[in-house]
């Protein structure tokens, strides 16, 4: 039978007594599942640390990181709360209809499914393509709840942020950039990049602001474009050291993987090195220099597009 409430309890807060996964899980990207490549891309981010995809009402694929946030309080709670700091997207969220407790705290629905690697090769072995690569069948969410295996939730992987090298003004051959991976420290292995709109409102920032809380995030910043990274690791990297895939060959390897164009990585640019001519990485620890190359107008728009070399030049300070 399920327990009623009173209007007194209504009127309490629904986060009182919770675990919090709203400040354990980052939400990062949403996709569909169209075509064969994003079948391939859900099962590359699989396989990394601390990554889980969810499917929501049986359409929306999500993209979650699973870390505690930095302000987080090891007896519970928010270490900004009451403060001016704390941001916005935490401070007006509805906890009256959250999707936190329905996807990571009570009874698994058909709404609400996690899926691990595991999980999602039951779903993908599932699915029914034309000749195109097109998807032309897939199960129902009932079917999933009722048939995928049960979910696992591996422990949190701590990850440390891999440490970028400085630029060279050496010259390259072309036959060396048709070697683009050899010697590399595979920072493609250990970083996951999202695309990120852009800064058009207050709300935008104050979003960025939430992610940088979690460890192992970052903003990437170029002149023509922004990602947030996230600084994972693929499981199936052998050693940052010694390098190489352990499935490299085989028909598990992501296409993603297998046809990366090493010649033009962004990795190797924006992870790799220290190259400020060319990207800024944000942290938590850069977010003020960030924010103070903003304008807003009175109802939070920009008044002042950001200014790359401006931006370059406060962070280097």
């Amino acid at each position: 039978m399920s327990s009623t409430l009173s209007f007194d309890q209504c009127i309490e807060s629904p986060c009182t007594g919770c675990s919090a996964p709203c400040c354990q899980f980052l939400p990062l990207h949403d996709f569909g599942i169209q075509r064969f490549q994003d079948v391939d891309y859900a099962r590359y981010l699989l396989n990394f640390e601390n990554i889980e995809l969810a499917l929501v009402s049986g359409t929306t694929w999500r993209v979650h990181y699973r870390a505690p946030c930095s302000r987080l309080s090891p007896m519970g709670g928010c270490t900004l709360h009451n403060s001016p700091e704390k941001p916005q997207v935490c401070l007006n969220y509805d906890a009256y209809n959250c999707f936190y407790r329905p996807m990571f705290i009570d009874t698994e629905t058909a709404n609400f499914l996690r899926f691990d690697a595991q999980r999602f090769e039951a779903f993908a072995s599932m699915l029914e393509f034309d000749s195109m690569g097109m998807v032309v069948s897939l199960p129902s969410s009932e079917r999933l709840k009722d048939e995928l295996p049960e979910f696992v939730q591996h422990p949190f992987q701590p990850i440390a942020i891999p440490t970028p090298i400085l630029t060279s003004s050496s010259t390259n051959s072309f036959r060396s950039f048709q070697r683009q991976c050899e010697g590399c420290a595979a920072w493609c292995c250990q970083t996951l990049s999202f695309p990120f709109a852009g800064i058009e409102a207050v709300s935008n920032l104050d979003y960025i602001w939430f992610c940088l809380g979690f460890p192992g995030v970052e903003l990437c910043i170029t002149e023509t474009s922004m990602s947030i990274f996230v600084h994972s690791r693929c499981r199936n990297l052998k050693s940052t050291t010694q390098g190489g895939c352990s499935i490299f060959g085989k028909p598990k390897r992501p296409l993603v993987c297998q046809r990366y164009d090493g010649m033009n990585c962004a990795y190797k640019v924006q992870v790799g090195t220290i190259d400020p001519e060319s990207s800024v990485r944000i942290s938590v620890s850069e977010f003020e220099a960030l924010q103070g190359q903003f304008h807003f107008d009175a109802e939070g728009q920009i008044t002042k597009a950001l200014d790359f070399s401006m931006l370059r030049d406060a962070i280097q300070r």
